[in-house]
């Protein structure tokens, strides 16, 4: 009886510890290795206008915001690891997926004369927030702690004529 006790409380607390694994989401991040402000010579002649060049398998690397650090990146949402850098498709586009974190990414190669960095991407997936529901005790001046990231509920069987929302959190949505 004493061995399967034991053997549960271990895989509970195994289970509990692979969790976070399971749960971690990463988000996809795309785009075409392009640079505007170039111009263009066809037949000899260079384009007048500035125009939005693309560059077909261009080289991609991703960095930690504000550093030479390579990121961890990813080719699929179960955590196969991406080469960084890494090459665009022959037409130019690139992919990965990350966690969500800032990001710089430096575009080179594939006929880019001068490498050329796009700072400070930001992925914040909201789909890995974790949010608590509340019920607020009724009251005729209901208060809402808005800094925990909390869903409230609140069934208004009272006068409500006001309520306070308390701790915002900058670029927090309320609604």
């Amino acid at each position: 009886m004493r061995k399967n006790t034991l053997l549960t409380n271990l895989l509970a607390w195994g289970f509990l510890f692979m969790l976070p694994l399971v749960v971690e989401g990463r988000e996809r991040v795309s785009g075409w290795c392009e640079q505007g402000g170039n111009t263009i010579t066809t037949g000899g002649l260079t384009s007048v206008e500035s125009v939005q060049e693309s560059f077909a398998s261009c080289t991609v690397t991703v960095y930690d915001v504000g550093t030479l650090d390579l990121a961890s990146i990813f080719s699929d949402d179960s955590g196969t690891v991406k080469s960084n850098p890494f090459t665009a498709s022959s037409t130019g586009f690139w992919f990965f997926l990350a966690d969500d974190a800032r990001y710089d990414l430096r575009f080179s190669g594939g006929g880019i004369s001068t490498p050329f960095t796009i700072g400070d991407i930001l992925l914040n997936d909201t789909k890995n927030d974790v949010t608590t529901i509340v019920s607020v005790a009724s009251s005729a001046t209901p208060t809402f702690d808005a800094s925990l990231g909390t869903i409230f509920t609140n069934t208004l069987t009272a006068n409500v004529t006001s309520s306070t929302i308390s701790n915002p959190v900058t670029g927090q949505r309320i609604t």
